[in-house]
């Protein structure tokens, strides 16, 4: 009811073009409204481990305080440096205390519901033959295999923002062209007021992200009697070979974020 009407279909062909042969393929548009966590969710702490602190001088991002990674890096250092106050700032960056890593530390988050989040929507290509053996040889007969082409882009993606997302928006010239902490994105970043460490940073579920996924599922199967491999045995044996090839896999978590591409890799 909070989210009004929302439209859902799709459309299937499944075409016989022989005994053997089948065609099969489709399209639909799918919606996911936010469920109660996204839109009401009170301020919950999580963490994890990320990239490393984007205000240390060692940070391997090209937006951090690391002049050996970012030509601009005299600029983050001062948007850093407002944000930790002055005691945090001098402590920070006294050249005694130990360099926080550069390519991973632990983030705390806090996730707050939204209830302005819209529902996101999907769209699905998909297009495949299916194949099965009609062979009078009792070995070929058991035959069949499948390969199926997809395509599946979500947009208006309901996700909560990650940490580092803030950090982008805050310290980007772009998305914060003044270098201040009034920044919007700046003003949900909490460090350390003493140690100018990093404390929290405040998150929310939104719609500005996107995924797209696009790849083909290939399928091998067989099945046939123990005596039809020359085994005197009762009972069937059967195979079944499934693969995947991912031609395409890219997530945006917000407008401003990059569009990454994790096609080879484990994924986000």
């Amino acid at each position: 009811e909070l989210q009004g009407g929302i439209d859902t279909y799709k459309a299937l062909v499944d075409w016989g073009i022989t005994d053997e042969w089948r065609f099969r393929g489709g399209y639909q548009l799918a919606t996911r409204a936010p469920n109660i966590a996204e839109m009401f969710q009170a301020r919950s702490q999580t963490w994890g481990f990320n990239v490393g602190d984007p205000c240390g001088l060692n940070s391997l991002l090209a937006i951090g305080a690391n002049p050996s990674q970012n030509p601009n890096a005299a600029r983050t250092r001062s948007i850093c440096e407002q944000l930790m106050g002055l005691e945090g700032a001098q402590n920070y960056y006294d050249p005694a205390t130990p360099r926080p890593s550069g390519s991973s530390s632990t983030w705390f988050v806090n996730a707050i519901g939204n209830p302005d989040v819209q529902p996101e929507e999907a769209t699905t290509w998909t297009a495949g033959l299916v194949y099965q053996s009609k062979a009078e040889n009792p070995l070929l007969a058991g035959f069949s295999g499948t390969m199926d082409w997809y395509q599946i882009k979500i947009e208006d993606m309901i996700a909560v923002e990650g940490g580092i997302t803030v950090y982008l928006e805050c310290l980007g010239e772009g998305t914060n062209p003044g270098g201040t902490i009034a920044n919007p994105a700046c003003q949900r970043i909490l460090r350390n007021p003493t140690s100018g460490g990093m404390q929290a940073v405040d998150v929310t579920y939104n719609n500005t992200g996107f995924t797209e996924i696009s790849g083909v599922d290939l399928g091998i199967n067989w099945r046939g009697e123990m005596r039809d491999v020359g085994l005197d045995l009762p009972g069937s044996l059967g195979i079944n070979l499934m693969m995947n090839f991912t031609t395409k896999f890219q997530t945006q978590a917000s407008a401003n974020s990059p569009v990454y591409e994790w096609k080879g890799s484990l994924g986000p």
